[in-house]
């Protein structure tokens, strides 16, 4: 069931994932900021600071107090009051404020001597965020001081921008519906909290409901290609070039079985480079075999979920380059938590917490899936 199709000396190859037993298992400038009073990189403290200055050799800094918000208040709204006192034995010349270091806006001077300024909390989103108050004096001596204030508006923070995007469409047999929270946690992984930090866009479409063509046999390889030329709606349809298998929309069937092969649980078609230790470059035409995935958890006493986790990561995983390969034959991960090892009671029973091993991951090939 290998070398399917060729590519200019590059092999796409039938990959299985098999069945085992259970297995075992900063502060601003060089200033040292402290809630409300600052202690200049001199060391020198308001208190302890001598008088006089205002001469040509005036290297002490303004002594800032932030007297509100208060040092670990919640704010809200658009006029949250920030006042502060700022002395100097030079004279102040400005007082500031900024935004966890997003820029400074002037303070006025008010009656009482203290500096005041409003701040639109709705500009930021809901969490932790640092209030700093910044003096000169007439030498253009800078000091500071800071409070963490927590906002909430009801402001949820901008979703982060992915440097990467897959397009992922599911078609389905009757009775093989994807779990959404199997989904869910793969966007979820792939989103930033995979080994490297990777942004990577994950969108899941389910799609079409799928006859079995045929009923108690399992799903043969013609089967498999014939269901996909009727259901796949993507530009990848058919498989005929390398552009489909390196394209940022793949297909996924979700079905019974492997036609003769009682212990696979899911498969993918691979794009190979090289003849002895083989790059995996990008892969494609994805079936999970959920039938023979649910049996094997009921015996071995795994939610069924766990295991469709396990052999949809490992597909996907080789679908954006994941995997060593000798000869044509997949050596699987060491690291038996790791979802591109064999599906074993260990990686599938880590509920919500299903990973790619640092060293598997390293061989991913993300170059064809930029965003944009």
């Amino acid at each position: 069931m290998k070398l399917a199709k060729w590519f200019s000396g590059l092999a796409i190859v039938f990959l299985l994932l098999s069945l085992v037993v259970t297995v075992s298992a900063a502060p601003l400038g060089n200033d040292v900021v402290s809630a409300s009073t600052v202690v200049n990189s001199s060391g020198i403290t308001g208190a302890a600071r001598p008088g006089g200055g205002g001469g040509g050799g005036d290297k002490i800094p303004p002594v800032v107090e932030i007297l509100a918000p208060a040092d670990g208040a919640t704010v809200s709204g658009t006029g949250v009051l920030i006042r502060a006192t700022a002395t100097d034995a030079s004279g102040i010349k400005k007082v500031e404020y900024g935004i966890d270091s997003a820029g400074w806006t002037p303070m006025t001077k008010a009656e009482d001597g203290t500096y005041q300024a409003t701040w639109d909390s709705t500009t930021v989103a809901d969490g932790d965020h640092t209030i700093t108050v910044r003096a000169t004096d007439t030498r253009k001596n800078k000091g500071y001081g800071s409070v963490i204030v927590t906002t909430q508006n009801a402001i949820e923070p901008p979703p982060p921008t992915a440097d990467y995007e897959l397009f992922i469409e599911i078609d389905y047999m009757a009775g093989h519906y994807p779990t959404q929270t199997v989904l869910d946690y793969i966007e979820w992984y792939y989103m930033g909290h995979n080994p490297s930090g990777d942004l990577i866009e994950v969108t899941f479409v389910i799609d079409d409901v799928v006859f079995d063509p045929t009923p108690g046999t399992g799903i043969t390889d013609a089967d498999f290609w014939a269901i996909e030329a009727v259901y796949n709606d993507g530009s990848d349809k058919g498989g005929d070039s390398i552009a489909d298998f390196t394209s940022k929309e793949k297909w996924v069937l979700y079905g019974t079985s492997v036609e003769g092969y009682s212990d696979v649980v899911g498969y993918c078609y691979i794009v190979l480079q090289g003849f002895i230790q083989q790059d995996c470059v990008a892969g494609n035409y994805i079936f999970v075999a959920d039938e023979t995935a649910d049996s094997w958890a009921s015996a071995n006493g795994v939610a069924a979920y766990g295991a469709e986790a396990v052999v949809l990561m490992h597909e996907m995983g080789h679908s954006i380059g994941i995997g060593q390969i000798l000869l044509n034959t997949e050596i699987y991960d060491p690291d038996s938590g790791s979802v591109m090892s064999y599906l074993s009671r260990l990686n599938a029973t880590l509920y919500g917490a299903w990973y790619y091993s640092p060293d598997y991951w390293a061989t991913r090939n993300m170059k064809y899936y930029e965003a944009g």
